[in-house]
């Protein structure tokens, strides 16, 4: 594996972004002792501190703190999972991508509420070896949520949706199927962004008959050509919490219907246009896109088409295809607008209560999210909060984002592995402890 992600890796040379308009260095990040050779990378430094911010993504690439949230006996074996993670030995970031088994990867960190850097590493694909640049687009599976969330905040706030009226009441054409549970409370726009509705996952995920293109409405109850449970009420609306991929089709056909427009081009209108996300699509991504696309790999290294885990018509849980820079960028327009500078798709106001404390979860089987918010986690420690999502799509594909509206640190990171959230905890904490973010450290 080592050698696939390594080889054929060229001098420095000299990239030419069609989308960013400027140019990027494509460097060589030493391995240590293990005699790795070099893996390409190409970055792009923002401010005009860029020494100094040069010397930090050294430090960064070159010194990732390991995670473990497991407690080992002398023999190595596993006495318990523990709910607080422990930092042990520092590696390179080439010697982390080998060791988790991730081909390619590309971060975007944020600091003092901007995007500071943006680097990749490793390559689209082990078998072509093609280098993943700042430009290349990966996979964003569950980061879709928290943005088909702000577009239905911006409806709420034209007046067009409500946060706390049924949602039956403004479907077309299909509604969600009555129970015993929806008797006395209907389901809102706040239960399906706040994963309350009582609206089933599927447990068995989404799958279609080869050749197919289900609709959402086939999707939804779970007719072929889909292949997948249909949509059920499990439990009272509001009573508790449960992940629902299901509830974000609903959204996403709850948008379709009151604009009468599709969730690509709301999503345009609202915040790509509006954010210069120049590189991010809710759709089936066409050969020219896939040729800018990673290929998904699984935890042994086997290689898929970049098409493979998105539907061709249904994109609201997970179908968005983006870069770790877009993704920075929409993270910092939420910390901007939370601190009252900014404005571009929502209002101060619905941006505190989208990040807000609707609910307490469990950390421990949450992805150390303490809350819900609207559409989003989050990681709260005393006055002080992150909000964050992640994403997973099978059969290889990762991504997380992070973001302090108070203090103004980030991160996005994409991978084209389905193990790739190991690695992003190595890179979490090792940037909490470099700029010294709040609630993180070594």
């Amino acid at each position: 594996m080592l050698e696939l992600i390594l080889e054929n890796l060229l001098s420095a040379y000299i990239y030419l972004s069609p989308s960013w308009n400027c140019i990027f260095l494509l460097t060589k990040v030493n391995t240590s002792s293990r005699g790795c050779g070099m893996n390409m990378s190409t970055e792009e430094i923002f401010g005009n501190n860029k020494t100094e911010i040069s010397d930090n993504i050294q430090k960064v690439e070159n010194s990732l703190v390991g995670v473990s949230y497991q407690s080992t006996d002398e023999k190595g074996n596993i006495v318990e999972v523990l709910p607080y993670p422990v930092v042990v030995d520092k590696k390179s970031i080439v010697e982390r991508m080998v060791e988790y088994n991730v081909p390619g990867l590309c971060i975007a960190v944020i600091n003092n509420y901007e995007i500071e850097w943006v680097k990749s590493y490793g390559v689209k694909n082990i078998h072509t070896k093609d280098p993943i640049t700042v430009d290349t687009i990966f996979q964003a599976a569950s980061i879709s949520k928290p943005l088909v969330a702000t577009i239905a905040l911006n409806l709420v706030e034209k007046k067009l949706l409500g946060l706390d009226e049924p949602i039956n009441s403004k479907l077309k054409d299909w509604n969600i199927p009555d129970s015993d549970f929806t008797k006395e409370k209907e389901i809102t726009l706040k239960h399906v962004l706040t994963h309350t509705s009582g609206i089933n996952m599927p447990n068995r995920g989404f799958g279609r008959e080869e050749g197919s293109k289900p609709s959402i409405i086939q999707t939804l109850k779970g007719e072929a050509p889909a292949k997948n449970e249909p949509v059920e009420v499990m439990f009272v609306p509001g009573s508790r919490h449960q992940y629902s991929n299901f509830g974000f089709i609903i959204i996403e056909k709850l948008l379709q219907d009151v604009t009468g427009k599709k969730l690509r081009d709301v999503a345009k209108e609202i915040l790509f246009e509006p954010l210069g996300m120049d590189n991010s699509y809710f759709e089936y991504p066409s050969k020219e896109l896939q040729t800018r696309m990673i290929y998904p790999h699984n935890q042994n290294g086997t290689v898929f088409e970049p098409h493979v885990g998105l539907s061709p018509a249904v994109f609201g849980c997970g179908g968005l295809i983006t870069t770790s820079s877009d993704i920075a960028k929409f993270a910092v327009e939420l910390m901007k607008t939370y601190q009252g500078i900014s404005n571009k798709i929502v209002s101060p106001s619905m941006v505190k209560q989208m990040l807000s404390h609707n609910l307490t979860l469990d950390s421990l089987w949450n992805y150390s999210s303490t809350g819900q918010g609207l559409g989003i986690f989050l990681v709260e420690k005393e006055d002080d909060f992150f909000f964050t999502h992640r994403g997973g799509g099978e059969p290889g594909s990762s991504s997380l984002f992070m973001a302090n509206p108070k203090s103004g640190h980030g991160v996005a990171m994409m991978a084209n592995s389905n193990v790739g959230h190991q690695l992003f905890e190595s890179i979490k904490f090792t940037l909490a402890n470099k700029y010294e973010w709040p609630l993180w450290v070594e």
